[in-house]
């Protein structure tokens, strides 16, 4: 056999092995869902248990490092972080969860119901905010962010600027109230 024709049968071979390799490759991923898929339909009740467990769980971990990661930063960064989770609510459509960071006596003035507030958050924020921090004075446990909002997905960053005042209460790391100037 010569040189060559020993060359071409080699090559074969690694062609044949690696069809082999990628046939058993899918036919153990598809027998593992398969499998899977009946397991899961045996054991949902077990896995919503875990599921829930595990979400519990993990929910209080990440409190807990967020408490701590807030309670590392300095007033101004801590002021910024407050607001910008407000912010990220609003963003993400979760108007409950930002409705819920409102101090009280600023709700009933201004926004008796979540739908009102809902309505006044879809009216008057962007749907993609930049913030910009002008000031951040402190009065006692008062805070008092000058920022200005705007839309980032705009081209004119002149018009679409909103600035605005936010009033914040820290009672204690993470304990905090919001409340804003309001546009009528």
């Amino acid at each position: 056999m010569s040189e060559k024709s020993k060359l071409i049968f080699i090559l074969i071979l690694i062609s044949i092995l690696i069809l082999i390799a990628i046939c058993l490759f899918v036919f153990i991923n598809n027998s593992d869902k398969t499998n899977n898929e009946s397991n899961a339909l045996g054991n949902t009740e077990l896995t919503e248990n875990i599921n829930t467990n595990y979400t519990t769980t993990s929910n209080e971990v990440d409190a807990q490092n967020r408490d701590k990661k807030v309670a590392s930063l300095n007033e101004k960064q801590r002021m910024q972080t407050y607001f910008g989770r407000y912010l990220s609510y609003i963003e993400s459509g979760n108007y409950e969860e930002a409705y819920n960071l409102l101090y009280d006596g600023f709700k009933q003035n201004y926004f008796p119901t979540l739908e009102d507030f809902e309505s006044y958050a879809q009216n008057n924020y962007p749907s993609n905010m930049v913030v910009e921090y002008t000031n951040i004075e402190r009065q006692g446990t008062i805070f008092i962010l000058t920022v200005k909002i705007r839309n980032a997905l705009s081209d004119n960053t002149q018009t679409d600027v909103k600035e605005q005042q936010i009033v914040v209460t820290e009672n204690n790391v993470n304990d905090f109230k919001l409340s804003f100037e309001v546009n009528t």
